[in-house]
């Protein structure tokens, strides 16, 4: 069974959706059903991209355990505050939960990346898990979040830039790999708001600022 793409978009009193078996829910499928308090899509086998865009009254989300990707933008500006990854995920496309209401995430072993403004703009979320295994962090991927303390990884080998830019609250980092050119890429932005961030590498604990990412490049 298949709910297609924008099947139900823009169908602002919709409030509860019943699932009879698996289905297959397409982009768009319910973006700005603002008034969506549906929480149980355990029989969704496969979520495309934007599929809760400006889902404002979607607060919680159970979702199947065998759902391997979290769609581009799939939660982008919902109301959602509360979600259990399932174990499952190996991937966090880009924007999944951009300007979302999240307070806190567990992201499990199984993932392997995280995608650009994954999180951006989550200002409420204060905690992100990150697990064993993660191998990619995307370019502001926690901008402007309201995280105080993180730790990255040793499996983490790629980064992109501005990863915690204006991350306002932001006083610790731990990062336990020690490639440099991974390190510059995770630190730059860390600092844009004149505040010290303690950085802690392998056991190391130092102070950082913008300027050091441009030391740690040609160590």
């Amino acid at each position: 069974k298949m709910i297609g793409n924008n099947a139900f978009a823009n169908c602002k009193n919709l409030r509860r959706v019943i699932f009879s078996g698996e289905v297959k829910i397409g982009d768009f499928a319910f973006t700005e059903c603002q008034s969506l308090e549906s929480d149980d899509f355990t029989k969704a086998t496969e979520i495309g991209k934007f599929a809760f865009y400006n889902a404002k009254k979607l607060y919680h989300i159970k979702l199947n355990e065998n759902l391997n990707k979290i769609s581009k933008g799939m939660f982008m500006n919902s109301g959602l505050i509360v979600i259990d990854l399932p174990k499952n995920v190996e991937k966090i496309d880009d924007m999944a939960f951009f300007g979302s209401c999240l307070d806190s995430i567990t992201i499990p072993k199984t993932c392997r990346s995280i995608g650009d403004k994954a999180f951006e703009n989550c200002e409420d979320i204060t905690m992100i898990n990150l697990c064993n295994g993660l191998k990619l962090i995307g370019k502001e991927a926690f901008k402007n979040t309201g995280i105080e303390s993180i730790v990255i990884p040793i499996t983490v080998s790629e980064a992109g830039t501005m990863i915690f830019a204006d991350t306002k609250n932001l006083k610790k980092i731990e990062i336990k790999g020690s490639d440099p050119f991974v390190l510059n890429k995770i630190l730059i932005g860390a600092g844009n708001h004149k505040k010290t961030v303690d950085v802690m590498i392998t056991g190391k604990m130092l102070e950082y600022n913008d300027k050091m990412a441009f030391i740690l490049e040609i160590i």
